[in-house]
């Protein structure tokens, strides 16, 4: 018997504090970055490990060695409107008016970020696919449990990323803070 799903249901299913089994395999990455820095850790199966960095801070993204563009978390890490897991930006740490530290005003993910992330190429468009059918079509419940299925299939690669230490800038009242500095550790689990 098929669940009755949502995209609220299938966020916390995806982003569920899963624990690595004895059958996955799990990497370790660790490092410092400063502001407007890439990093890049080659993991196996090919795949690599990036804080790709933006105006604000770092994207999460895992990907192929040889194709960057591609974000193997981007398509399987909800919610995939508004703030999410992946984006490690500086105000997430700010109050709303950026005067100084979140306390509970700033809805936004803190020092531990839990990601998934497709294995394969195949498993990307196959998550991809899923989500433009969630947010674009599947109108009927079955089209949207067969999507969030498929989703879930293809989204086998879990990470959690833990921020040690970090330092911001652009801490004037009424603006964005950015990360200047980021010390970090991540681990990226998938099944054999």
């Amino acid at each position: 018997m098929l669940r009755r799903l949502t995209l609220a249901s299938v966020t916390a299913l995806l982003l569920g504090a899963l624990p690595a089994a004895a059958a996955d395999t799990c990497e370790t990455v660790a490092g410092h970055v400063k502001r407007g820095d890439l990093f890049e850790q080659p993991l196996s199966d090919d795949l690599v490990f990036r804080l790709v960095p933006d105006s604000l801070g770092w994207t999460i993204v895992v990907g192929l060695r040889d194709q960057p563009g591609e974000d193997f978390v981007g398509v399987a890490t909800p919610p995939f409107r508004g703030t999410n897991h992946r984006f490690l930006e500086g105000w997430h740490f700010r109050n709303r008016a950026n005067t100084g530290p979140n306390v509970g005003d700033v809805n936004a993910p803190q020092h531990e970020r839990v990601f998934r992330f497709a294995r394969s190429a195949a498993g990307y468009r196959q998550a991809a696919d899923a989500v433009d059918a969630l947010l674009w079509g599947a109108p009927t419940q079955p089209e949207r449990e067969r999507a969030m299925e498929a989703l879930e299939e293809a989204s086998q690669g879990q990470g959690t990323l833990h921020i040690r230490a970090m330092t911001l800038g652009n801490l004037t009242p009424g603006a964005q803070a950015w990360f200047e500095t980021l010390d970090f550790d991540a681990e990226l689990c998938r099944p054999r």
